[in-house]
């Protein structure tokens, strides 16, 4: 007889793991300043079961998962003011492929500082080191901002002039 029986059977006893990345592609460690904040849970395979109860956050309030597939979850969460956002797997979750595999007892995590304050000026001083200077052709001012700000310009500026008055111009 010549009658072909095979079999196979394949055992799946590989644990999921998860990769965290900012869905806006910041940095772990990076700057944001959206809110809420997105991040993007990647397992390595297929899971079962993955929700808020086993999340680890940190400045993160109402976090929200959304399935995007069998292995991809978007966890969105609130913050305010500038706060260091921390979001990851609590490592005592236990997270299971379909084939009953358990994820590791480790921590996984994801790192962000948000900012959401505006700059503002915090200071504004006399340069030129000169105590009248009504009689100089030009004054020097500094002025300096709580944080790094781009695109200043000139028309971003209140003045006003009493006497002669002057032309204004920005350095940095």
């Amino acid at each position: 007889n010549n009658n072909n029986n095979n079999c196979s059977v394949f055992i799946d006893r590989v644990k999921p793991n998860v990769t965290i990345s900012n869905k806006n592609g910041i940095l772990n460690g990076g700057v944001s300043k959206n809110n809420p904040e997105e991040f993007l849970f990647h397992f390595s395979e297929p899971i079962l079961n993955f929700s808020v109860n086993q999340l680890y956050y940190i400045n993160c309030t109402n976090p929200i998962i959304t399935k995007e597939s069998s292995t991809d979850y978007i966890v969105s969460c609130e913050v305010k003011d500038k706060n260091i956002v921390i979001v990851g797997i609590d490592g005592s979750s236990r997270i299971s492929d379909y084939s009953g595999n358990f994820n590791e007892n480790t921590l996984t995590f994801f790192t962000l500082t948000i900012d959401l304050l505006k700059p503002f000026p915090i200071s504004f001083s006399l340069l030129n080191n000169t105590k009248n200077p009504t009689n100089l052709k030009s004054i020097e001012l500094l002025l300096t901002f709580s944080e790094q700000i781009y695109g200043l310009t000139i028309n971003n500026l209140n003045y006003n002039f009493n006497g002669t008055g002057g032309i204004i111009s920005l350095s940095s």
